[in-house]
């Protein structure tokens, strides 16, 4: 169990969306620029067993689509609740 005192139920992944840059180095973006590109997020909880084949671990950055996924809130800040598929990739930092 998440210091939040949630756990995912089965194979699923609760995650904190990372809200998208206003200005990208000298350049401001326009409110709507980044809506359909994939979200970034971290992993906050686990739910269920994983394969050994799916190497995501608790505070790992993750691309999801934005539109995917549940919505909860869970001591006033949002969350999203997605199911394996939903995650496109996890960034690795070399």
């Amino acid at each position: 169990m998440t210091d939040l005192g949630f756990k995912p139920h089965g194979k699923r992944i609760l995650v904190q969306p990372v809200p998208p840059p206003k200005q990208v180095g000298s350049i401001m973006l326009p409110p709507n620029a980044l809506e359909q590109r994939p979200g970034e997020a971290i992993v906050v909880a686990l739910g269920g067993k994983w394969p050994a084949d799916i190497a995501l671990r608790v505070g790992d950055r993750v691309y999801t689509d934005r539109f995917q996924g549940q919505p909860v809130e869970i001591n006033g800040a949002a969350y999203r609740l997605h199911a394996p598929e939903e995650i496109l990739a996890v960034v690795e930092h070399v």
